[in-house]
């Protein structure tokens, strides 16, 4: 009867263990498709992933990690959840302007004024209603702050893991270079200062100088960010 029961738990850890494997695996996947359709791949992961913040004892990992190949596999997915979530959680996971509409894409495009093809690195946003405020994305610290020909009043922001934030176009600046900024904190308000033929929010999302989709990004980001916003205290 012992040998039975130890034989039924082993059977039942066993199963445990290859359902574990199956969702962490499936959710795994969904969160890296996710990554990748906003432009992140393995070299912008690991770019994010190498700058943030940690530190810690180093210790022996748990015995049972060696125990089978499933038991392995299962403490490999644990971990791939946990840096997959942690990149996650360093993108922006919101808009920089309260309501809004997107007047031009991210990608190839024909550019309004010089009439050539080129690659938009950012999306070109409409400020609906009356709030016009831009808006910090995450919190950061303002690398630049100043009036550029291209992007005219422009801010850039530095946020952890190596992600930077630009928005440009704007008719005023309320912060300066130098300056730590908190989430949701207003930087300016729209405008057409620049080269543009209209008032509009020019808006990048950058990791190591590369540019990513902002729309597919902070879509990536909201949702494992929304999911793990606990009941408000």
């Amino acid at each position: 009867a012992i040998v039975g029961n130890i034989k039924e738990q082993q059977s039942t850890l066993r199963w445990l263990l290859a359902t574990s494997l199956s969702a962490l695996s499936t959710e795994n996947a969904e969160l890296w498709r996710g990554m990748v359709k906003s432009g992140v791949n393995d070299k912008t992961f690991s770019t994010i992933q190498s700058s943030l913040p940690a530190g810690g004892q180093p210790t022996a990992p748990p015995e049972f990690a060696a125990a089978d190949a499933n038991s392995k596999a299962v403490v490999d997915e644990v971990i791939r959840n946990r840096e997959l979530k942690e990149v996650l959680r360093a993108l922006p996971g919101q808009m920089p302007l309260a309501e809004y509409d997107i007047s031009s894409d991210f990608g190839l495009r024909r550019h309004p004024i010089l009439g050539k093809v080129d690659a938009h690195p950012g999306i070109d946003m409409l400020s609906l209603g009356v709030d016009d405020r831009v808006r910090s994305v995450a919190p950061g610290h303002v690398k630049t702050a100043g009036y550029t020909p291209s992007y005219g009043n422009m801010v850039v922001l530095e946020h952890a893991g190596g992600v930077e934030t630009l928005y440009g176009h704007m008719s005023v600046l309320n912060v300066k270079e130098g300056q730590d900024v908190t989430r949701q904190q207003v930087l300016g308000r729209v405008g057409s200062t620049g080269l543009s033929t209209g008032k509009h929010l020019h808006f990048e999302i950058l990791v190591g100088g590369a540019p990513l989709d902002p729309e597919k990004v902070i879509s990536a980001a909201r949702n494992i960010q929304k999911a793990e916003v606990g009941p408000s205290h």
